[in-house]
């Protein structure tokens, strides 16, 4: 079988993607964990939405993009990544 390099790429990108995305992920939860919410993997989409809404979620959100200390121009979005 011969696949197109185009079809390649996609699927490494593909990858690439998702590797990242579960990297944030664990990121996010190693340094937050203890101030979100708990919520469960397998839950309804009516129910990540309400648990987003939460002050507390949105609270630790918006401190990913804050800097982790005065003299340092990193972030925990930066650092984690």
């Amino acid at each position: 079988m011969n696949f197109s390099p185009l079809w390649i790429l996609s699927k490494r990108l593909h990858s690439f993607r998702g590797t990242l995305c579960a990297r944030v992920k664990i990121a996010i939860f190693e340094n937050f964990s203890k101030m979100l919410p708990s919520i469960s993997n397998v839950v309804k989409a009516s129910e990540i939405a309400a648990w987003k809404k939460k002050l507390a979620v949105s609270n630790c959100f918006r401190k990913l993009f804050e800097k982790i200390e005065d003299d340092e121009n990193d972030t925990y979005t930066v650092r984690n990544t």
